[in-house]
């Protein structure tokens, strides 16, 4: 699943299981159990339960989507689609 956020210029973020993505296609790897970075901001996005949080500290590399009190950290995707 691949989702754009952004103000400027959109980022694309994946959340792909190992192995479905080739490893330079993304920031870095999808993890599917991680925690808030202590500096995490509320963006206020939201999709059903699914709420976006962001992080200082990681830039535009990475998102954190927090379901049900469970954390995933989704990379930016690198390749572009289409």
């Amino acid at each position: 699943m691949i989702h754009g956020v952004g103000s400027g210029p959109t980022q694309l973020y994946a959340k792909a299981p190992p192995g479905v993505l080739r490893s330079t296609s993304t920031s870095g790897p999808f993890v599917s159990s991680a925690a808030l970075p202590a500096d995490s901001i509320d963006t206020g996005f939201r999709s059903g339960d699914r709420q976006l949080w962001v992080s200082p500290t990681e830039g535009i590399e990475a998102v954190f989507v927090l379901k049900d009190e469970k954390v995933e950290k989704w990379p930016r995707f690198l390749d572009g689609c289409g």
